[in-house]
């Protein structure tokens, strides 16, 4: 390649190696909580759901990660998400 300078940009030749954060979401320490809990049933508290613009897609995302870690293996229940009444509920 050239030895051409930029002024904002450092040409790399190879893709650099990021380290990943091995720090857990909200939403993962919620459904590993729950998982590891007694408890069949439960709600999600209204701190974690105002930190989404509506209950619906706090719900979605809860579901998602629920899922996603089942299929890696992380958790062995299968976790059913509801929301009513502006209330997330939890179901093993």
């Amino acid at each position: 390649m050239s030895s051409k300078e930029f002024e904002f940009i450092e040409p790399l030749d190879e893709k650099p190696v990021i380290e990943r954060s091995e720090r857990l979401s909200r939403v993962e320490n919620v459904i590993l909580e729950f998982v590891n809990s007694d408890y069949k049933y439960a709600a999600v508290r209204d701190e974690l759901i105002q930190e989404y613009k509506n209950i619906k897609g706090c719900a979605r995302a809860i579901g998602r990660v629920a899922s996603n870690l089942k299929k890696k293996g992380i958790i062995t229940d299968t976790i059913r998400v509801y929301s009513s009444m502006n209330k997330i509920y939890l179901e093993k």
